[in-house]
């Protein structure tokens, strides 16, 4: 079997187990938390954030990276750059993303939580 076929056939068994996540739990934070883990496999990343938004902030829904941790905690509240705002711009649904880098450290804002 070719390395592509290979890599297609990965993709295809997690989206797989993806689905079967969804239709084990209907609570969100759980279910949010495997798509993250199953798309960290799958993407071999650094790690994999799902971003919702609120209001013209972004907060970390759920996040995963492999070994050693990372200090990225669900419910960290940012203002998105221009680009990943434009992609939260209109969106109900989460975005999952990989990130190019890590986020700035968070600045305490006592009116709305944590920004960046």
């Amino acid at each position: 079997m070719s390395e592509a076929t290979t890599r297609e056939l990965e993709a295809v068994s997690t989206f797989a187990a993806i689905a079967r996540t969804l239709t084990e739990s209907l609570e969100l934070p759980e279910v949010l938390h495997r798509i993250a883990c199953q798309v960290l496999e799958l993407t071999d990343s650094q790690g994999v954030s799902v971003i919702m938004p609120k209001g013209e902030l972004g907060v970390v829904v759920a996040h995963e990276s492999p070994p050693p941790p990372s200090k990225l905690p669900v419910g960290f509240t940012f203002r998105p750059d221009p680009g990943l705002r434009e992609m939260l711009a209109a969106r109900r649904e989460p975005l999952t993303r990989r990130p190019a880098a890590a986020p700035a450290p968070p600045l305490a804002d006592p009116a709305i939580g944590v920004v960046s």
